[in-house]
C-alpha cells in the first residue's frame, strides 16, 4: 500500500509540473527542481528527468542570480587540501569533479564573482572543514565545457546550471546529461573536464586574481595552507 501511496503522489508531483510548466513556462519548473532537489544525493538525475536536454540553462534557477550563466563565462573550481589533492604525489585527484553524476558539481562563476564574495565563500568552507587547506583554483570558459561530449556520443555531456545562493550569488553547478550513462563515462568525463579546467597549471591562492581573495582570509586560515 505504501508503494501504491509513493506512485500516486509522484504521479500527482509530475502533474503538477507539467500544469506549471503550461502556467508559467520552464522558469518556474527549473526553480522548483532546484528548491525540491537541493542536497539530494540523485539532485542530477531529478534534472534531467523534469529538465531533460540541459533546459534549465536557459532559466534562472535561483531568486539569487543575476543570470543565467553565459557561454563566454569563466568557471572556478576551487581545490581544497587534502580533498580534491594527493598529497603524497602532491597532484590533484580526479575527483575534483566528483558529483557531477549525482548531487551536482559546484563552480564560481569567475567573470562575476567579487573578490570578497569569494573571500567568503572560501573563508566558509574552511571553517566548516578545520581539516582542510585552500590549496588552488582551476578555471576553465563556459562553452568549452558545454562543448565535452563522451566518445561514442554526439550528444551533450554536461550541463551547467546557474544555481545561486543567498550568500554566495555566483555559484553555479555542472551535471552530467542523460546521454552519459555507463561507469566509465563518469571517468572519461573528468578527464575532459581536467583538461578543459587546465588542472595541469592551478592557480595558487596567491595568485589566483592577483592574491586579492586570499589576502581576506583571517591569518590563521592562511597558514593553514603553508602549514599543508
Amino acid at each position: 500500500m505504501t508503494g501504491q501511496k509513493c506512485r500516486l503522489c509522484s504521479l500527482l508531483f509530475s502533474k503538477l509540473r507539467q500544469l506549471l510548466r503550461l502556467a508559467f513556462g520552464n522558469g518556474i519548473v527549473c526553480r522548483c527542481i532546484h528548491r525540491s532537489s537541493y542536497d539530494s544525493d540523485d539532485r542530477i538525475q531529478q534534472i534531467n528527468a523534469e529538465a531533460p536536454g540541459c533546459a534549465c540553462e536557459a532559466h534562472r534557477m535561483s531568486k539569487y542570480s543575476p543570470r543565467v550563466v553565459g557561454d563566454g563565462e569563466r568557471l572556478a573550481r576551487f581545490v581544497f587540501s587534502p580533498i580534491h589533492v594527493n598529497t603524497r604525489k602532491n597532484r590533484l585527484k580526479p575527483s575534483l569533479f566528483s558529483h557531477a553524476e549525482n548531487r551536482g558539481c559546484s563552480v564560481q562563476r569567475d567573470s562575476l564573482a567579487d573578490y570578497r564574495e569569494i573571500g567568503t565563500f572560501v573563508a566558509d568552507f574552511l571553517a566548516a572543514n578545520t581539516n582542510c587547506c585552500w590549496y588552488a583554483v582551476v578555471v576553465a570558459k563556459c562553452d568549452d565545457v558545454r562543448r565535452i561530449q563522451i566518445s561514442d556520443s554526439r550528444k551533450r555531456t554536461i550541463c551547467v546550471y546557474d544555481t545561486a545562493e543567498r550568500t554566495n550569488p555566483t555559484h553555479a553547478e555542472m551535471g552530467l546529461t542523460p546521454f552519459a550513462l555507463d561507469d566509465g563515462d563518469s571517468n572519461e568525463m573528468r578527464r575532459h573536464l581536467m583538461t578543459a579546467f587546465n588542472t595541469g597549471s592551478p592557480f595558487s591562492p596567491q595568485a589566483y586574481r592577483n592574491g586579492e581573495s586570499w589576502q581576506t582570509l583571517a591569518p590563521e586560515m592562511r597558514a593553514r595552507h603553508v602549514a599543508g
